[in-house]
Order: structure tokens, then sequence, then C-alpha cells
């Protein structure tokens, strides 16, 4: 047996975007009614992007994500992540949501959390 924790409490919702840019795993905030938009730098973010169709985005909203982070590498445990604007995620000390940490990896300056 090895660990796994994909899968785990998963939920999605289904969004329009008003990103024509948005790639799976974008932090993602609500901009309008029923519509998100990626995340700006240090801010708070409801969920990750995932598969997008014809204007609409499937948006996960708890569970394991496995994402690229930026600045100062995260530590195992309770963290406050916010948007890094670039498609991942940054440790910041205001703002932001509270995270459990699972893994880091340093070296690819890859995180996998739960939200």
């Amino acid at each position: 047996m090895s660990v796994a924790f994909k899968g785990f409490n998963e939920k999605t919702l289904t969004f329009k975007t008003d990103s024509t840019t948005l790639t799976v795993g974008t932090p993602v905030s609500i901009s309008s009614n029923g519509t998100v938009s990626p995340t700006t730098s240090g801010n708070e973010f409801i969920g990750v992007a995932g598969k997008t169709k014809n204007g609409y985005v499937d948006v996960q909203l708890s569970g394991y994500v496995k994402s690229s982070y930026t600045g100062t590498a995260p530590s195992v445990g309770r963290v406050t992540f916010g948007a890094n604007g670039s498609g991942g995620v940054k440790v910041v000390t205001t703002g932001g949501i509270s995270c459990i940490v699972l893994s880091v990896d340093s070296t690819s300056s890859t995180v996998e959390f739960l939200i």
C-alpha cells in the first residue's frame, strides 16, 4: 500500500467563465453572478479551475489539489494560501484561505493540499 490523497472529498460546481485563458488548476474567484475568473495575486480564491468547455468551467471547491507555488515554500500542516497570479498559490499572511498542506516538493515547486 502507498500514500494516496487524490479523490478525497473532491466537490465541484459548474460556473460560467469570463476568461479565455483559464487553465486547469488555476485558482478562481467569483467575478459576477454565476461567473468565475482567475484570482489576482495574493487574494483569496473559492477553488481551482477544472475542465473548460464553451464558456463554462468545472470549479473544484473542496478536496485534494496539487498546484505550483511561488515564494517561500509552504510547510506541512495548516497554511493560508492566496493565488499567486500565475496559475498557482503562495503563502500569505493576510486574506487567503486556510488549507491543509500534505506534501511539498521544493525541487519542482509543487504543493499538495486540501481545500
